[in-house]
């Protein structure tokens, strides 16, 4: 079925010039088809909006957790760093072996249970740390403030 309608340019026509030109041929099958294509052509576009605004929706919530994840792994790390004076060094993984047997200073992880991974001071200090209790972002976050304060001579 074709539609001829006077038209400056050759462009698609739109949904408005199709129901204006099944109108101008009064047919009755143009017109329903018309009308339908309309309706469907609504339904698509309303369709596409609302998964536009659904992944917007979603991006925006990522974007809010991924944050607020980001913050609360921030404060995680300024709250390990502030465990110990010094700054904590990773000594290694270690299961347990009668003569090198540890206990967490914190939570009181020990090595006897199970692979842990060790953080002690650098400086020598008698404090061991398990990967739950401090981990590397702590361990960066301890060695610059501790490389400033050493630097200003605090």
């Amino acid at each position: 079925l074709m539609f001829f309608c006077e038209v400056d340019e050759l462009e698609p026509m739109g949904v408005d010039a199709l129901a204006e030109c099944a109108r101008m041929v009064e047919d009755p099958v143009a017109q329903a088809f018309a009308k339908a294509h309309a309706e469907a052509r609504a339904r698509h576009l309303e369709m596409q909006r609302e998964a536009s605004r659904r992944q917007e929706e979603a991006r925006l919530a990522r974007e809010g957790t991924e944050a607020e994840q980001e913050a609360l792994r921030r404060a995680q790390a300024e709250e390990q760093a502030s465990l110990h004076e010094h700054p904590l060094t990773r000594v290694g993984t270690h299961t347990w072996v009668p003569t090198k047997h540890w206990r967490c200073d914190r939570c009181g992880a020990s090595s006897v249970t199970g692979e842990l991974t060790r953080y002690r001071c650098v400086e020598g200090c008698n404090i061991d740390l398990c990967s739950g209790c401090y981990g590397p972002d702590a361990q960066a976050l301890a060695e610059a403030r501790w490389e400033a304060q050493v630097g200003t001579g605090e």
